[in-house]
């Protein structure tokens, strides 16, 4: 696992070394074992190295037999001994035993297409001297970050903004439109950044750099699996080997690996499976609770590391942690992003970095099994979803004509036409369009036309698997693999998702949404799986957020300070914030949880402006958060 960043000139002028060393120094946390650079023809390669694979041979950059190749990379190539052996039997001489390599020889059986060989999470940038190209490619799901701009004749890419503000070329004017989608969503959606001209590289997609220009090609199309229709048992007998083979690779290591366990059901399946596939294993986990909160999933995790056998340890989240860890986190970040899980998963990540470097992760499970209440929504009767398939002037007509009886009659017509994915928007939208509009001045809601667009992009009839999809490209690749990503690597500690080895994931996608949900219980196909493994208190355990106690936290005195941030003369003069707005939020009820998520959202952007934009060096974060007054 490392952190990379480059340079490359339009031009052929030399690259800045000056600038790469900045860029690649500004993110060692994500590397702190090793610095490797490689420069030619206008091209600059940084890299920084936290050590997994191969810890004496695996250095970057990795060559090439002939040395005309030179790539750095972010990530772990988990099937990359039977890839080794391929490539091998092709004629290809390895000079390391490091998954780094396996990429670079793919590459040249390949070509570009190499990245569908890859089982694993990365983003990469390789350089061909013969070609005279830049290939910068990014895994499937997203599990590893890659951000690029443009600046004059020059492209930059990193694995960090805050790499790519280390040249003063590079524009740090904001983007309207993603605050609007940060103000709607908790976060922003790829291909924007919070910065204008600042982009990420999607998922699944591939960036060939010449002097001709930059091509971007996508390369994973998740959404063209073919259906399959089984019975329960055989998707069962089908998933158990799946999900154990994920497990199973994603423990190889050359160093010790532990997994993050709560009292849910994706962590627990993680850890049962690790434990159960490979020999000789003794993991550690780790878990994190919150000071005042009703709920303590300790007390689940601990169940579940007593009946494996784990070196189990937690930790408490206290409401001083979070004058503590709010700066680091938001800094860690580069954007806004508000979700509740991001302090205590640094909180976490630091107890788990005392005793190893690679913790697996649970992520991915809701996603691909249905594990969220809003995929309810795909769970019509027939004839509503038929009412919903009417062209849009037909429903137009019919709620005029329900208005023209009575208005509440109006209104239920409009609800029963409202198609899915409207009613999926609505559900996860924090600030409506009317408070943007008085909050900000702009009302713009392009976060619905994100929604909209996965939503149709989907070529499966069937409203789950598509709910799911729109989660796959949104919540998932934006909120919850950077907060993964950047809370692990903020502490040198790498994480790793088995539930999103995209071979499992075609698989999930491909069944009916009726095996996932059904007759309300979430996850059902997975929790038949994994039968024989937990215990009936896990099985059977609703699905909890993992959201800490905001109420509590701002009634202690959180609130106050957001007070005195947001209607200070330096927010004001931002134009942002409407102080009457702000007033009527913070008087509002403080243990409704809207409301305090949005009072917390709030803050973090505040937060945010004064690091990122108030700051011209954001090279270190602050150590407490009453040092932004």
């Amino acid at each position: 696992m490392c952190g990379i960043c480059g340079t490359y000139n339009f031009r052929g002028e030399p690259a800045d070394r000056a600038l790469v060393k900045r860029m690649a120094d500004v993110i060692t946390h994500r590397g702190p074992d090793a610095e490797g650079y490689y420069y030619s023809q206008g091209v600059g390669l940084g890299s920084r190295r936290l050590s997994i694979i191969d810890l004496a041979g695996g250095n970057q950059p990795v060559y090439n037999e002939d040395g005309s190749i030179a790539i750095v990379y972010n990530g772990e190539i988990y099937g990359y001994i039977e890839l080794r052996d391929e490539l091998k039997r092709r004629g290809h001489q390895f000079a390391t035993n490091s998954d780094t390599e396996t990429i670079v020889h793919a590459y040249e059986e390949f070509g570009p297409r190499c990245v569908e060989h890859l089982i694993g999470m990365f983003a990469f940038a390789l350089w061909d001297g013969r070609r005279q190209q830049l290939l910068i490619a990014r895994d499937r799901l997203g599990e590893r970050p890659l951000f690029y701009t443009r600046a004059s004749d020059r492209l930059l890419f990193a694995s960090e903004v805050k790499a790519l503000l280390q040249d003063p070329a590079v524009s740090r004017d904001l983007n309207p439109e993603a605050l609007t989608h940060y103000l709607t969503a908790l976060y922003i959606p790829y291909p924007q950044s919070i910065y204008k001209n600042i982009h990420k590289l999607p998922p699944g997609h591939f960036m060939v750099v010449d002097a001709q220009g930059v091509h971007i090609e996508r390369y994973w199309f998740p959404e063209r699996v073919q259906p399959r229709r089984l019975g329960l048992n055989e998707a069962v007998e089908e998933l158990r080997p799946l999900l154990a083979e994920a497990v199973r690779l994603q423990m190889r290591s050359d160093v010790p690996v532990g997994a993050f366990l709560s009292a849910g059901m994706d962590s627990t399946s993680v850890v049962a499976n690790a434990v159960r596939t490979t020999t000789g294993a003794h993991m550690k986990t780790f878990a994190v609770g919150f000071e005042g909160a009703e709920w303590d999933e300790r007390a689940g995790a601990r169940q579940v590391a007593e009946i494996y056998g784990t070196e189990h340890y937690d930790i408490i989240l206290s409401y001083d942690d979070v004058w503590q860890l709010l700066p680091k986190t938001v800094w860690l970040l580069d954007e806004p992003m508000a979700d509740g899980s991001t302090v205590p998963l640094l909180k976490v990540a630091t107890l788990a970095r005392q005793h190893v470097k690679v913790v697996l992760a649970g992520a991915g499970g809701d996603e691909l099994f249905a594990g969220y209440p809003r995929y309810g929504y795909g769970q019509q009767p027939p004839l509503r979803r038929l009412l919903q398939s009417l062209p849009q002037p037909v429903k137009d007509v019919a709620e005029r004509v329900g208005s023209l009886y009575s208005h509440g009659f109006g209104h239920r017509v409009r609800v029963t036409l409202r198609d899915i994915d409207r009613e999926y928007y609505e559900d996860l939208m924090w600030f409506n369009a009317e408070q943007r509009q008085t909050l900000t001045g702009r009302n713009g809601s392009p976060y619905a036309e994100v929604v909209s667009r996965y939503y149709r992009q989907w070529s499966n009839t069937d409203p789950i698997n598509r709910l799911m999809y729109v989660d796959m490209n949104t919540y998932l690749s934006d909120d919850l693999l950077p907060m993964t990503d950047r809370t692990g690597l903020g502490v040198s500690l790498e994480g790793r998702v088995p539930f999103l080895d995209h071979r499992l994931v075609e698989w999930a996608m491909a069944l009916p949404g009726d095996l996932k949900l059904r007759n309300g219980t979430s996850k059902y196909l997975l929790r038949k799986a994994m039968a024989p493994l937990l215990p009936p208190e896990i099985l059977n355990r609703p699905k909890r957020g993992f959201g800490p106690p905001f109420g509590a936290w701002l009634q202690a005195g959180l609130a106050d300070f957001t007070r005195q941030l947001l209607l200070s003369p330096a927010a004001q003069a931002r134009g942002l914030y409407n102080p009457d707005f702000i007033k009527q939020l913070l008087a509002g009820n403080l243990d409704d949880h809207r409301v305090s998520q949005q009072v917390w959202m709030l803050l973090v952007l505040e937060v945010w402006f004064r690091i990122f934009v108030d700051n011209g060096d954001v090279a270190t974060a602050p150590g407490h958060l009453r040092e932004l007054l």
